[in-house]
């Protein structure tokens, strides 16, 4: 089955454009346009670059938080029971939750940094990260 780029949008949680910029730098390819050059993507391949798919294969996840001060720990908590029950329909694994409490704008948050260098990326298929603003703030 086919689908279009805003059925595509929805699934992926982006903009449009954001799936256009992806397609200019082949990231993500639509397989056909039509007549009226209109993207089409196949819906299993969607499903699977996301990892979503239903397959039986578990995929691996992992969860980084961040919140400013000490005072937002319960936030903490509320994120992390936001994503694991996010998680629970995807057929993930949640390999691990990283969580930092520091300013957005300090580069020395350690278990971010420990999610990207201890993490290869052929291990991880998924990381989720609430709130958005989170990791590329300061990146």
């Amino acid at each position: 089955m086919f689908i279009s780029i805003g059925h595509v949008s929805r699934l992926a949680g982006v903009s449009k454009s954001i799936l256009r910029r992806w397609e200019r730098d082949d990231y993500l390819l639509p397989e056909y346009r039509t007549n009226g050059n209109h993207r089409r993507a196949l819906y299993r391949r969607i499903m699977n670059f996301l990892g979503l798919s239903k397959d039986k294969s578990e995929k691996e996840l992992f969860i980084y938080l961040r919140v400013s001060s000490a005072r937002q720990k319960d936030d903490l908590k509320r994120q992390i029971t936001s994503l694991e029950n996010y998680a629970k329909p995807t057929n993930c694994k949640i390999n691990g939750v990283h969580k930092d409490i520091a300013s957005g704008l300090n580069d020395e948050r350690k278990n971010l940094l420990k999610l990207i260098t201890d993490i290869p990326p052929q291990n991880c298929r998924i990381i989720f990260c609430a709130p958005t603003g989170t990791v590329a703030r300061a990146l």
